[in-house]
């Protein structure tokens, strides 16, 4: 189960698109939860089957008194799993005990719904400042990329590329170092929750990016927390990712212009990365059948911390 990227907390969708109470698929890691709100108003997920003839419970429906009916029998599960009624049938709690739904462990962070690939943890999502607080105040916006989930993330934690790729927009002073032969210098401080990589050029200004486990990449465009860029990579499937930007509305900010702003600069710069990102094939390669350079030193420590967390894992 959730082989993609096991046993790790990832948001999985904006909690905007999870309005009223549910059911609602959501595809993470190449398995699938089912969401739903319980009788005490807060978001339950569980594994996406019914453990009686596998049906989707995505498809059933959430009754006034908070249980999710599976769409065939109608059986009935509490935000535990547990089975709490089967139709037509006279069974007591000890057998319907053995009729429970998988429990995956959520919550709800930074405007979105996250999740653990796993069955159990005590443990919680490590959340930097730009991402904590109220989660109903944060803009996110989703894209749908046809990539692995590892592209996307080696992308947004490659300083180098924008030379190129975003020659025409937020690369351009790098762009005309790098045909002058600038060099780039990248500095990497390991932390617990994964680095802190510091560059300096030569023709134009330092820049920070943090990348924390598994798949988050922090941009920092000013000091304060509403000037850092949260980017998320979240694996749907082999072939699929949800890209997510997530940023913290300063106080008293409309969301509506904080989307304008985002349709104006993010879509197309992101959509410069997209063309480049799709049109490559399969997970990163671990394997030594791509070279690297010194640039490329964050990206090598994520394809160490890949082979040995996932991979292996796996």
């Amino acid at each position: 189960m959730f082989d993609m990227l096991p046993n790790q907390w990832t948001p999985t969708v904006p909690l905007i698109e999870l309005a009223g109470n549910g059911p609602f698929r959501i595809e993470i890691a190449g398995d699938a939860v089912v969401a739903f709100r319980g009788p005490n108003g807060q978001i339950a997920t569980l594994i996406d089957r019914c453990p009686h003839r596998s049906a989707r419970l995505s498809n059933g429906t959430v009754q006034p008194d908070g249980l999710l009916r599976c769409p065939y029998h109608g059986w009935r599960f509490d935000d535990r799993g547990d089975c709490k009624q089967v139709p037509l049938n006279d069974l007591g709690e000890e057998q319907r005990q053995r009729l429970c739904v998988t429990r995956v462990p959520s919550i709800e962070l930074a405007g979105c719904l996250w999740i653990y690939t796993g069955l159990d943890t005590d443990t919680t999502p490590h959340l930097p400042a730009s991402l904590d607080g109220d989660p109903t105040q944060f803009h996110v916006a989703t894209e749908t990329w046809q990539t692995h989930w590892t592209r996307a993330v080696e992308n947004f934690i490659d300083f180098s590329h924008l030379a190129y790729v975003h020659e025409k927009t937020i690369g351009g002073f790098m762009h005309q170092g790098a045909e002058n032969d600038a060099v780039v210098s990248s500095r990497i401080d390991a932390t617990d929750w994964g680095f802190i990589n510091t560059h300096s050029f030569s023709e134009g200004p330092g820049f920070r990016l943090d990348w924390y486990r598994p798949n988050r990449t922090t941009l920092h465009f000013g000091p304060t927390d509403e000037s850092k860029l949260n980017i998320f990579s979240v694996p749907i499937s082999e072939e699929l990712t949800r890209v997510m930007t997530c940023r913290q509305l300063p106080e008293g900010a409309e969301l509506s212009e904080w989307q304008k702003a985002h349709e104006a600069a993010g879509n197309p710069v992101l959509g410069e990365d997209r063309v480049i990102v799709e049109a490559q094939t399969g997970a990163i390669r671990t394997d030594g059948s791509e070279v690297s350079v010194p640039t490329d030193g964050p990206t090598v420590a994520f394809r160490r911390w890949y082979r040995e967390a996932v991979l292996d894992a796996a």
